[in-house]
């Protein structure tokens, strides 16, 4: 069995070599020639000076160029630091200087406005697209002239580095996740085989190259022999709809905010032939018990997977299967068992695993858990600690910060963040589980619950979209609500919102809802 991620391309070729593998608009390549392509890119890389374990920066879109350039950098042996394209300059000097990249490739279209960066002086850069640049650089389409043979084949065991992932970094400085060939071949494996992705199935890959399930998306049909639509931009609900019309798709993933705008647009999914839609996958946050109903209803076919991950234990470490129809006295959807190779421990604050109904911190082991984040030691010592349950071992587990319980059906459900509880009235309290049970309500689309502290006292604030977003709504809700939530749960002000806001990784953006509120407040505090 393959144990890098490259070789599941190359290992399977004898079964998938002719299938179309990806299609980027009208532009099509098969899996032999992402083989062939892909070494020719190594070869080049190599001309280069690129030796094993080097840094190569990538500031890409989706496409089928982005792939053969990361296969060709798994093959060598370096590692790629993918940036996300809306990245601002400051943070996208610090990751080629944090990472040290030798090579920096980039989208011509990108480089405006970084030409001034003196890390680009340091960097040789390697240039897709026409358009000419005021400094010395390479062409990306020169690695056709290289030799389709790989030539040079450095050492690469599994425990090598496959590419450096940098969080957000909307609480302070990115983090670089250093992500291993062993932490993605046992997931990519497990997933072709408990999905049953083969010949048939045709994915939409519509992940920036920044995250990590961009190779969820992509790898799995290395070993199946499958088809990938590589999907950049959401133009509209109109189009996205269409191409998985005319693509005939039959998976994609996605977070909550997707599949709420197809619920806004739910007579559009009648307007389309998705009979072949078999799987949508889905996670980041929680979702809505009332998104998933509704959708179910006009997708009836369709299994809907929700899943829970982080970057730090690669892509998804549960997923669970929703049934049709959803119970109605179901309060939340469960995030699953572990996926083969993990196990999930819940903890309280004495290290004990938890009790039914208990909560506790979500704690990862097994072979997806990252090795560290990049020359961040003292971070990376927090979150990765000895197993409290067996610590003679020195095995190495990952505290996520994130609260869950187990219910008395056994079923794991997510609560929220650790950096999400509070004190109010000397009660704790959970936003996401006050946030979930308001939108179990059927005139709820989504909400979000802040915390404002002014004063020395706390306070919850709902921001919420309802169906029709008019105040009767909002007293039909807190009327109802008032008699089934704690007192000290319910929060103390409630405010109609045309839409949660999100941030660039499509999660609920709070800081923006707190400024939102703060400069509601300032305003009225200037009224004369």
């Amino acid at each position: 069995m393959s144990i890098l991620v490259h070789e599941l391309l190359s290992d399977n070729l004898t079964r998938t070599s002719g299938n179309t593998l990806l299609k980027e608009r009208n532009m099509c390549i098969t899996h032999s020639e992402l083989e062939n392509r892909s070494n020719q890119f190594s070869n080049y890389l190599f001309e280069l000076g690129v030796n094993k374990g080097d840094r190569i920066a990538l500031l890409m879109d989706a496409s089928i160029d982005a792939v053969i350039a990361i296969v060709g950098i798994m093959k060598i042996g370096a590692i790629y630091v993918p940036i996300n394209v809306s990245c601002s300059k400051e943070k996208i000097d610090y990751i080629l200087n944090e990472t040290e990249s030798k090579i920096f490739i980039a989208e011509s279209k990108y480089l405006n406005g970084l030409l001034a960066n003196s890390s680009l002086n340091k960097i040789k850069t390697i240039i897709r697209g026409n358009e000419e640049k005021g400094f010395e650089f390479y062409r990306f389409s020169d690695y056709l002239t290289f030799s389709r043979e790989q030539l040079k084949r450095n050492k690469i065991i599994s425990k090598d580095i496959v590419n450096i992932i940098f969080t957000s970094g909307t609480t302070g400085t990115p983090k670089g996740v250093m992500v291993r060939h062993e932490n993605i071949t046992p997931f990519m494996n497990y997933v072709t085989k408990r999905f049953n992705h083969n010949e048939l199935t045709r994915t939409l890959g519509k992940t920036p190259l920044s995250f990590d399930p961009f190779l969820t998306e992509i790898v799995p049909s290395f070993i199946s022999g499958g088809f990938v639509y590589l999907y950049n931009n959401l133009i509209s609900i109109n189009h996205f709809l269409k191409v998985l019309h005319e693509e005939k798709i039959t998976n994609f993933g996605c977070g909550p905010s997707l599949l709420l705008l197809l619920v806004e647009n739910k007579e559009l999914l009648r307007k389309y032939d998705l009979s072949n839609m078999q799987q949508i996958y889905f996670g980041y946050e929680n979702c809505p018990l009332n998104t998933i109903r509704t959708l179910q209803t006009y997708l009836p076919q369709v299994t809907f997977i929700n899943g829970y991950g982080t970057t730090e234990t690669y892509a998804s470490s549960t997923f669970h299967e929703i049934n049709y129809p959803i119970p109605d006295d179901m309060e939340s959807l469960p995030i699953g068992e572990p996926i083969e190779g993990t196990e999930l421990l819940i903890l309280n604050e004495e290290f004990s695993l938890t009790k039914p109904d208990e909560i506790g911190e979500m704690v990862i082991r097994g072979n997806s858990v990252m090795s560290g984040y990049w020359k961040n030691p003292k971070t990376t010592d927090e979150v990765l600690r000895v197993n409290p349950l067996f610590p003679e071992s020195m095995e190495k587990v990952y505290f996520t910060g994130d609260l869950v319980k187990r219910n008395s059906n056994g079923d794991i459900l997510f609560i929220g963040r650790k950096d999400t509880q509070i004190k109010i009235q000397g009660y704790r309290v959970e936003l996401l589980e006050v946030q979930g049970f308001i939108e179990s309500h059927p005139l709820v689309k989504e909400c979000c619950v802040i915390v404002i502290e002014q004063k020395g006292t706390k306070k919850m604030v709902c921001y919420l979209v309802t169906k029709e977003n008019v105040l009767t709504e909002l007293d039909e809700i807190k009327s109802n609500l008032i008699s089934n939530l704690e007192p000290y749960k319910f929060p103390h002000e409630w405010k109609l919102i045309s839409h949660i806001p999100r941030n660039a990784n499509s999660k609920v953006d709070r800081k923006i809802l707190e400024n939102m509120y703060r400069k509601e407040i300032h305003s009225e505090h200037n009224i004369i």
